[in-house]
């Protein structure tokens, strides 16, 4: 499918930013600030905070290196090169500082993350990796919302402009933080605000339930599932 939703990291103004467009590349800092901190606070298994931590200085710099180094004929989503890039200087800033935390060197998910990042290319293998990582998680989540892969492959519309109408429903309600945090703590979409805010007859919206519920998840986690993210479109 094509590449959509640029907006939700500011990539319409990577190309301008690689140029030398420093206004540019401050907006795509800006945009992703909340990307950049969700990556790093997943990749350390704890809180941190901007200002406090410098893991975060560390993955800031890292984004900011991505942005130059980011190859679009590679055919890697943005999001995706930028997320692996963080973990990669993250890694590198434990072993030079000898950094105690959550994650120890002798931890096999650790061993595992520092081999697969040890080079600075991306391999395809370690293209494919991170894709089965990200849709093992995103089985996870879907299965707390009673849902599932298979029954998101039934529930997809058959017509393309249906398809992008409801995509576009879940990407609103992601976008909304008190509808989706309805969603999130009761597994129900809040049929009677979604009705309102796209126009949708609720009996509509109520048939193809399961698909928004499922596509919003990738849109409410963005960070999570870059991969998912990139292969949707409107």
């Amino acid at each position: 499918m094509d590449v959509i939703n640029k907006t939700a990291f500011g990539e319409e103004y990577l190309a301008a930013a690689k140029e030398g467009d420093r206004a540019a590349r401050e907006k795509l800092l800006e945009t992703n600030r909340l990307f950049i901190y969700k990556v790093a606070c997943r990749f350390c298994r704890k809180q941190l905070e901007w200002g406090r931590d410098d893991e975060l200085s560390v993955a800031l710099i890292a984004f900011n290196e991505a942005i130059d180094k980011y190859a679009e004929e590679k055919k890697v989503p943005f999001p995706v090169f930028a997320r692996m890039v963080i973990k990669h200087r993250l890694i590198d800033y434990f072993r030079k500082e000898k950094k105690s935390t959550e994650v120890s060197f002798e931890d096999d998910t650790w061993l595992i993350e520092e081999k697969r990042l040890a080079q600075e290319s991306l391999a395809e293998e370690t293209i494919i990796l991170e894709r089965r990582d990200e849709i093992k998680d995103y089985e996870a989540l879907l299965k707390k919302h009673g849902l599932d892969l298979k029954e998101l492959a039934r529930s997809t519309p058959k017509h393309k402009p249906t398809c992008r109408q409801f995509i576009g429903v879940a990407s609103r309600l992601a976008e909304d933080a008190k509808m989706f945090a309805y969603f999130i703590e009761t597994s129900k979409l809040p049929l009677k605000e979604l009705e309102l805010a796209s126009g949708i007859p609720r009996k509509t919206l109520e048939r193809h339930r399961r698909y928004i519920a499922a596509i919003s998840l990738i849109f409410g986690y963005p960070e999570e599932f870059t991969h998912l993210l990139s292969y949707l479109k409107f």
